[in-house]
């Protein structure tokens, strides 16, 4: 296949991905782990809970002392003890006894449930409550009942989360409760952001006639950063193939992990990266057969790798989303890329170009199953349409008309605003 051939996306994806290795692993403090890929199966140190305890504020007892306990005949049990969370009582439970026991408490020997406060027909807070040498059950328990087991959550020794797995906050919850306070995790991806092209102005500057504000690499930067990926911003390059060759070569020197820049790899006269990559490193391909964005680029500079994307706003987010992100996956430890998706009904025709194509839409879910129609205009120029969005339809290669009532692959925009 030639360079200047278009690829499908799919053959695309596999170039971007071929030969991409994960970075080294380091380990991090768990407040800092949020976000971070683990490098490691990480197995129990400790049962979870580490001790038998009960689950509800009451009196701990032997179910056996409980049985025939009604509201019209209820149990009288002596109260010999008193156990709050965090503290306990060594003495053991005998017949016919029971201990007041906070959620959380240590059960005390013999004992093998908890009797809830509402059995014993008090409806108010035990704050403050003076502990009485008895107490009356109204309602009889079961062997086991109100009692957390030492290990029901989790056994010393069970594989928790495997190596490849992005941690979220209920992770780093388990995490505690067993004691982990350190986690090996791949190092995050350093990624350098550049825009390209004279017509490009920082943000807080003025606009001059035929200017435009760079939003590429804000939009980029944060993308990167939601893909689990540090960005390196290094702003706007205008176009000199000389002044573009000295930022790639800042990038080497920096030592970052990917170069993703967006502009620059059209046709254009002044489209400059293209024939740097070609010069000073290697071409993989630079066209495929999507809609929007045909010119990607993916080769390497001095070894490092590079993303060339388009410069319209929404070509560069969808592009970055179908393409880079999972490459960013790659280095960053990802084992899996899964996107979100689903079939919907289309709520009027729609037309393509013959390109597969990730056109901007609404989904939404009815009686009848999932709804879709297409929002804004579909110019790869229209940034609002995309905010308006929270999905894409996918039209395939090759189909050019899709009729009212057609179901169509759907893409869902996660909350972070890329695939």
């Amino acid at each position: 296949m030639s360079q200047d051939e278009l690829l499908n996306v799919p053959e695309a994806l596999e170039m971007v991905l071929e030969g991409i290795q994960s970075l080294p692993s380091e380990e991090v403090q768990l407040p800092n782990a949020n976000g971070r890929v683990l490098a490691q199966k990480i197995f129990a140190q400790i049962d979870l809970p580490p001790f038998t305890n009960s689950s509800m504020d009451g009196f701990a007892v032997r179910a056996v002392d409980t049985r025939g306990a009604s509201q019209d005949h209820p149990v009288k049990l002596d109260v010999v003890g008193d156990i709050s969370a965090g503290h306990v009582v060594d003495i053991p439970l005998g017949k016919n006894q029971a201990m007041r026991i906070m959620t959380g408490g240590v059960l005390p020997h013999g004992a093998d449930a908890v009797v809830p406060v509402e059995y014993t027909g008090n409806s108010e807070s035990l704050v403050n409550q003076k502990l009485e040498p008895w107490v009356l059950i109204h309602q009889e328990v079961s062997k086991a009942e109100f009692i957390r087991l030492s290990g029901q959550d989790v056994h010393k020794g069970t594989p928790i989360l495997s190596s490849g797995h992005r941690v979220r906050p209920q992770d780093i919850g388990i995490f505690a409760a067993l004691g982990t306070s350190k986690l090996s995790v791949f190092q995050r991806p350093l990624v350098a952001v550049i825009s390209t092209g004279d017509e490009l102005v920082e943000i807080g500057k003025s606009l001059s006639y035929g200017q435009i504000f760079d939003a590429n690499g804000y939009a980029l930067s944060a993308a990167v950063e939601s893909a689990g990926a540090t960005p390196l911003r290094l702003g706007i390059v205008p176009d000199d193939a000389n002044k573009l060759r000295q930022v790639f070569d800042q990038c080497v020197k920096a030592g970052v992990d990917l170069i993703l820049s967006s502009a620059g790899v059209s046709m254009g006269a002044y489209d400059f990266v293209r024939m740097i990559i070609e010069e000073h490193g290697h071409l993989e391909f630079w066209k495929v057969n999507i809609r929007p964005g045909k010119p990607i680029l993916k080769g390497s500079y001095q070894d490092t790798p590079i993303m060339g994307i388009p410069g319209n706003p929404v070509s560069a987010l969808i592009t970055f989303g179908i393409f880079v992100k999972p490459l960013i996956h790659r280095l960053g430890g990802v084992k899996s890329f899964e996107r979100g998706w689903l079939f919907a009904e289309i709520l009027h025709p729609v037309s393509s170009d013959g390109r597969e194509s990730f056109l901007r839409a609404y989904v939404s879910q009815g009686e009848s199953g999932y709804k879709v129609q297409l929002v804004g205009s579909q110019d790869s120029g229209v940034l609002s349409s995309l905010v308006d969005a929270n999905a894409l339809v996918r039209i395939p290669a090759g189909k050019k008309a899709t009729e009212k009532g057609e179901l169509v692959e759907v893409w869902i925009l996660r909350q972070d605003g890329i695939l």
